[in-house]
């Protein structure tokens, strides 16, 4: 990758870092009303869908598959069991998040130049922005510090890094055999 298109990418990566990290500002500054209205219009948006997807069954499916089917526990279900929606939103954020600070570091064109170094320093600007998230709800009326989001936070940004970090690597390795067979 040309040097320019790297700089370009980047700082693309970047702003797109500072938009989301934007966004999650205003969501956090929602009043508690707010927030718990949207949440629960986005847990009535999945019962909804569950209740459609569930309905009379598959198309062409027997009423013994429907009846073999019921009561057990969906991937939603087992998601909002362990968490509710306004928990997996944290997640939803940092993943969006996490990304472009991935891409960023991977990017990025001077020190640290290793891919465990840069993964770290992702990590380390993730955590603070997640950190930063939890501290600014002490400050919004209504709001307050919550330790359990941050766990979510941290599955968020680590799947990014990591779906960054393998497609890097992958990317690279393409290059390389591109490389040798030339």
């Amino acid at each position: 990758m040309g040097i320019v298109i790297r700089k370009i990418t980047f700082w693309v990566a970047v702003a797109a870092a500072v938009a989301v990290f934007i966004a999650i500002f205003v969501l956090t500054e929602q009043s508690p009303g707010d927030t718990t209205a949207l949440s629960a219009s986005v847990s009535d948006a999945i019962a909804s869908r569950q209740a459609d997807a569930v309905g009379a069954g598959a198309p062409g499916a027997s009423s013994e598959a429907s009846a073999v089917g019921e009561g057990a526990a969906g991937p939603v279900e087992a998601m909002l069991a362990i968490g509710n929606v306004r928990k997996w939103a944290h997640t939803a954020e940092f993943l969006a998040f996490g990304a472009p600070v991935a891409l960023a570091s991977a990017l990025w064109w001077g020190r640290p130049r290793g891919a465990r170094a840069r993964v770290l320093a992702a990590a380390g600007v993730c955590v603070l922005a997640s950190l930063f998230d939890q501290t600014h709800k002490i400050f919004v009326p209504g709001r307050e510090f919550d330790a359990g989001d941050l766990l979510f936070d941290l599955l968020g940004y680590c799947t990014a890094i990591a779906l960054v970090s393998l497609a890097s690597m992958a990317l690279k390795r393409i290059l390389s055999v591109g490389r040798h067979v030339a």
